[in-house]
């Protein structure tokens, strides 16, 4: 019996290789990637002070060394409305909690989570390759940009006229006056069916889309003309086409109300000088762990489009997280910052995708901690007075649950008092029930420090600021007035990566990243996969689903 359970293992194992061969290489290869230097090995790891001396590393990113940071004035508009309106716009937004609300919709007789199941095998290969994974991904970008639903939609974002007024694309003027007519006879109609009042719903969102860009390209030109530069209106015209390339799904989270006339004025004047300099580069800024969003590998879209010069800066918060989390051992976050890295590297986006850790930006704040206390202050009255500000807080306290960790670290534990603050229970077991209040406290203070960093930063507007180089902002939580890049593979990864876990689908295409499942562990029990690991690693690359 032991004989053939050992069999079906090694035959599961051969199955996870068979899945990755194409990508399957020898660590001695020009282009292989034989694993994550940077693992960390515990107390005394021989990477310890390398990885403390890169956090100085900008990466070429260059910051105001003296700024004119107001902190006083600032901290006066931290009041409880303000609050109110920054939690709405999902700065404290908790996407665990959403996912997990979505799946409480089950009954209250079934479990939200479960112990993650273990891999019913292993697999350690010496290296991989992803030259053929980014080609893949390169080809399937340049379809995507180039498709005609996407054309479509580039072409009715602004409409296009000639000197007299005219619209150059007849058909879609056509089409056009077709839909406003449609429009203004279901808005008069007494009495509208379900599926005429969600035409009309298509109807008005698609008006005030082309309203928003309308209002974005004026806003443009007047800032083109107030700083004394000529206005080339086609090649403005161009930029917008640009940006209404990432407007679209596979591009973007998030509603596309999101792209606020500022936010698309602000993308498409930097498109605009893109457009005339190709050797500028147009940056999104996100503050974010690296590894929450993916999208770095399709920033050939918009060179698709026609900008050549496209990066993604990272400021990574994981030390900023870590004050907050397990305070006072910032290691995890050192070791993960230079083994992310060391992956983008790998990949060939060491020029697109800048690593910098924003820690950087907290050592040039004045009197940050004293401003830290103050906010704390400022939130503890808020929840008191307000209800939105409750309910955002208890949403981030719970998710903050799945940051901590359980004294003997027993996930089936960490399952139960999971469960049972979501529910609002409390555990029967003595011993278990102390747990409880012990992770529950726990999770109840840090998620308010965190919040209040989040409310500072905000109220500082600390990344325009301090951060030297014109950009774009964007982020991991779609908010209005910040692009929100989408992953990869966003067919499959309906939430960020950082949620799940990486699985490819055994005997699929491992060139196919619609083939990579982004799968949430803590939910699906009866999984079934196999863990690979690269080179002499300690832990999983990623996943073969069977």
């Amino acid at each position: 019996m032991a004989i053939a359970t050992h069999s079906l293992v090694v035959t599961l194992a051969d199955r996870a290789r068979d899945a990755l061969a194409p990508l399957i290489a020898s660590p001695s290869a020009p282009d292989a990637f034989p694993g994550r230097a940077y693992e960390c090995l515990g107390p005394g790891d021989p990477l310890r002070e390398e990885a403390e001396r890169a956090t100085e590393d900008l990466e070429s990113l260059p910051l105001h060394e003296r700024t004119n940071l107001d902190v006083d004035t600032a901290l006066a508009k931290v009041t409880t409305g303000w609050i109110e309106a920054q939690v709405e716009a999902a700065i404290l937004q908790s996407s665990p909690e959403r996912v997990l609300s979505e799946l409480g919709a089950r009954g209250d007789t079934e479990e939200l989570i479960c112990p993650p199941p273990q891999p019913v095998a292993h697999l350690r290969v010496p290296g991989l390759t992803f030259q053929p994974l980014i080609d893949a991904v390169d080809a399937d970008a340049r379809r995507l940009a180039h498709d005609p639903a996407q054309r479509e939609l580039r072409a009715q974002t602004l409409v296009a006229t000639d000197d007299r007024g005219r619209v150059l694309d007849r058909a879609f003027a056509r089409r056009l006056a077709y839909e406003v007519a449609e429009r203004l006879e279901l808005e008069s109609a007494a009495a509208l069916g379900d599926r005429a009042r969600r035409r009309l719903e298509e109807l008005a969102r698609a008006h005030a889309r082309r309203a928003r860009y309308a209002s974005a390209f004026a806003l443009a030109a007047r800032r083109l003309e107030r700083a004394g530069k000529p206005i080339d209106a086609v090649r403005l015209a161009h930029a917008f086409d640009a940006v209404a390339g990432l407007d679209k799904i596979p591009f973007r989270r998030g509603p596309s109300e999101h792209l606020t006339p500022e936010l698309l004025a602000v993308m498409a004047l930097e498109f605009y000088r893109a457009l005339a300099d190709p050797e500028y580069v147009v940056s999104f800024l996100l503050l974010t762990f690296p590894f929450k969003n993916s999208s770095g590998l399709r920033t050939n879209v918009v060179s698709a489009l026609g900008l050549r010069c496209v990066r993604f800066i990272c400021l990574t918060d994981g030390i900023v997280y870590a004050r907050y989390l397990n305070p006072g051992d910032p290691t995890p976050s050192l070791f993960y910052r230079e083994n992310v890295r060391q992956f983008r590297n790998a990949l060939g986006l060491a020029e697109r995708v800048l690593i910098v850790d924003a820690d950087q930006l907290l050592r040039r704040v004045p009197r940050f901690a004293e401003a830290l206390v103050r906010v704390h202050a400022a939130l503890a009255r808020a929840e008191a007075e307000s209800p939105s500000v409750r309910r955002k807080l208890l949403s981030l306290t719970r998710s903050f649950l799945f940051h901590l960790r359980t004294a003997g670290e027993d996930p089936g534990l960490m399952a139960r008092v999971v469960n049972a603050c979501f529910r609002g229970h409390e555990l029967s077991n003595p011993h278990e029930r102390a747990e409880q209040r012990r992770l529950w406290e726990r999770a109840t203070t840090e998620a308010r420090w965190y919040a209040a960093h989040l409310l500072l930063m905000s109220a500082l507007d600390v990344v325009r600021a301090l951060v030297a180089v014109p950009h774009i902002r964007a982020t991991v939580h779609p908010k209005p007035g910040q692009f929100a890049p989408a992953p990869v593979n966003v067919r499959d990864f309906t939430d960020l990566p950082y949620h799940r876990k990486p699985l490819l689908r055994a005997g699929s295409d491992p060139l196919n990243l619609d083939t990579y499942v982004g799968a949430n562990l803590w939910a699906d029990p009866s999984l079934r996969f196999v863990d690979v690991y690269v080179g002499a690693n300690r832990s999983p690359f990623l996943g073969v689903r069977l």
